[in-house]
């Protein structure tokens, strides 16, 4: 597929139908699918159409796809050149932020510790949520996504309609599928640290990735050849991570909703062992003030007109709906975390996010 560069440029001016209703995902460094103009939540992907995948964390939404009217696939370096029209604006003048309650994170972080002395699991992430006040209007979604078009490591998406939507850019994949290839990429991602830190030699953040892996390993092995990869130190702009990349050579392939069901959430979204349930980690992390905010974590996906197949975690990003805002942030939690150090990641994390997005 070739790459529209040029008919991007009246799609950025401020008056464009895209900063009213629209949805991106960066594919790679180079290449960002846009999608603009009328649309419609439906509960299957449209053929022939680019079809974003926006579920809520435990997959409940009935209609989880969103299709528009227009879409196309443009050059990252196009985009950035017709923002420059776009004058920056000081987010932070605009916007009134709350610290997250270090109270509720001790207790979240203390039954964690709980269940994984009593055997029930071998960890959990525990999420803390930082509230904003402000107008999340087509400004607001212009600035942020001008500041993503600078991300070249993490992948950015977002999605806006009807006064919510959320913006971001994760470093991680659920999954990459060809169509025409029998091959499932995907990645184990946990363990987190500043540039001055030795990941590899750290005990606790190779046990918390190693459950990762172990985990995809088992979820995936009943379809295919497994290989795993070596380990190494993800530098992105603001953190690392521990990475391994993984693929699957599978033998059947199947629906992009069933690729999804098979590995979220990944242990360094959810709870370990899985089984141990989406209900108690449901209660864990959400009040009832924030579970309309239930897209952290969530699947972000693309299905291609040609078939190909994307799917983000959609961590490291901003939600909104009408006036108030959340940034969620979590962290992995088994014995040997200790809390202190735990807490200092979230604030590194949420330092992180709101330099990305220009906050």
């Amino acid at each position: 597929m070739k790459i529209d560069a040029g008919r991007n440029i009246s799609l950025m001016k401020e008056s464009s139908p895209f900063w009213k209703q629209g949805a991106f995902v960066a594919q790679s460094d180079r290449e960002w699918w846009i999608g603009w103009g009328d649309s419609k939540w439906s509960a299957e992907p449209k053929p022939g159409r680019l079809c974003f995948y926006l579920p809520d964390f435990f997959l409940e939404n009935k209609t989880p796809w969103l299709v528009f009217s227009d879409f196309r696939k443009v050059s990252r370096s196009g985009l950035i050149q017709e923002l420059t029209s776009i004058a920056n604006i000081d987010a932070m003048s605009r916007i009134g932020w709350k610290n997250a309650n270090k109270e509720i994170f001790a207790q979240r972080f203390l039954e964690v510790q709980k269940r994984i002395a009593s055997g029930a699991i071998e960890k959990a992430v525990p999420l803390i949520f930082f509230e904003g006040e402000g107008d999340f209007n087509e400004e607001f979604v212009q600035q942020r996504f001008k500041a993503l078009t600078l991300e070249t490591l993490a992948s950015p998406y977002g999605f806006w309609k009807e006064g919510q939507g959320m913006v971001g850019a994760t470093p991680e994949r659920l999954f990459h599928i060809k169509q025409d290839q029998r091959k499932l990429e995907t990645m184990a991602l946990a363990g987190t640290g500043t540039h001055s830190e030795d990941l590899l030699q750290n005990r606790k953040e190779r046990i918390e990735h190693q459950l990762v892996i172990d985990d995809l390993r088992r979820r995936l092995e009943p379809y295919g050849r497994v290989d795993v990869g070596e380990t190494y130190e993800w530098k992105l702009r603001h953190l690392k991570h521990l990475r391994t990349d993984i693929d699957l050579w599978f033998q059947r392939d199947f629906s992009f909703e069933k690729w999804v069901a098979i590995l979220h959430p990944t242990p360094a979204l959810g709870v370990y062992p899985r089984e141990s349930g989406w209900e108690w980690l449901r209660d864990l992390n959400y009040s009832e003030q924030e579970l309309p905010f239930n897209r952290l974590g969530a699947p972000f996906g693309i299905l291609l007109p040609n078939g190909d197949r994307t799917c983000l975690v959609s961590i490291r990003q901003i939600q909104w709906r009408s006036h108030q805002a959340r940034i969620g942030v979590g962290c992995g939690i088994v014995a040997e975390s200790q809390y202190e150090k735990e807490w200092s990641e979230l604030q590194l994390k949420q330092n992180s996010i709101r330099e990305a997005l220009s906050l």
